[in-house]
């Protein structure tokens, strides 16, 4: 194993650790607002501190006036499904506990080959073992009277497919654009759809 490879896995370990406490602070924040202004702050806050990074590495990465319309469309793209993908996540958090969201959220992870059939990529043996298994600890985890589920494990299973199909999209649409600026647009297009839509359907009372 190459060095670079052990960095990216660490990296992933590292996002991994955050992604997952992620829910806990998410669980929180609905006591405090609803589901699309939380994601609104939630994916400002995360495109506002890309903006320094990109600012850095301008001087070093050019980008054309061909390539800016590129991302420009991947990321709006990109950030339709990462709102619906954040949505109903976070109005399952309402109903379920961040334990079981993780874990049914998790579920991306082989979601995401299932989806990857339709572009004729079977997967491994090791991606249909984790499926098994997956499925197996959802049921003993998520469910309780049979297969009977909890409202807000629905609502996070639907959001896992919303994820899935940002990974899809991002693998096959976004290799050959600066990952950053990316990073910055779908994030912020998120935010101002969940801003939009939390304006007509929310109140936005902080609780003394």
């Amino acid at each position: 194993m190459n060095t670079k490879s052990v960095q990216a896995n660490l990296i992933l370990l590292i996002t991994a650790v955050i992604w997952g406490g992620g829910f806990v602070a998410q669980r929180l924040g609905m006591q405090q607002m609803g589901p699309y202004i939380f994601n609104g702050f939630r994916f400002l806050i995360g495109a506002l501190t890309l903006v320094p990074v990109i600012l850095v590495r301008k001087k070093s990465v050019v980008v054309e006036k061909r390539d800016s319309k590129k991302i420009l469309l991947i990321g709006a793209v990109a950030g339709l499904f990462l709102f619906f993908g954040a949505t109903f996540q976070q109005l399952g958090l309402v109903f379920t506990t961040a334990g079981k969201a993780g874990f049914i959220t998790g579920l991306y992870v082989v979601i995401v080959p299932l989806l990857g059939m339709l572009w004729g990529d079977r997967g491994s043996l090791y991606s249909w073992l984790g499926a098994v298994v997956a499925v197996v600890g959802l049921y003993f985890l998520s469910a309780s009277r049979g297969l009977v589920f909890a409202p807000g494990d629905g609502f996070v299973l639907i959001g896992a497919c919303f994820w899935a199909l940002h990974v899809q999209f991002i693998a096959r649409f976004s290799p050959d654009v600066d990952a950053f600026q990316l990073s910055f647009v779908q994030s912020l297009f998120t935010s101002l759809i969940s801003f939009g839509v939390g304006i007509f359907l929310e109140d936005f009372v902080f609780d003394q």
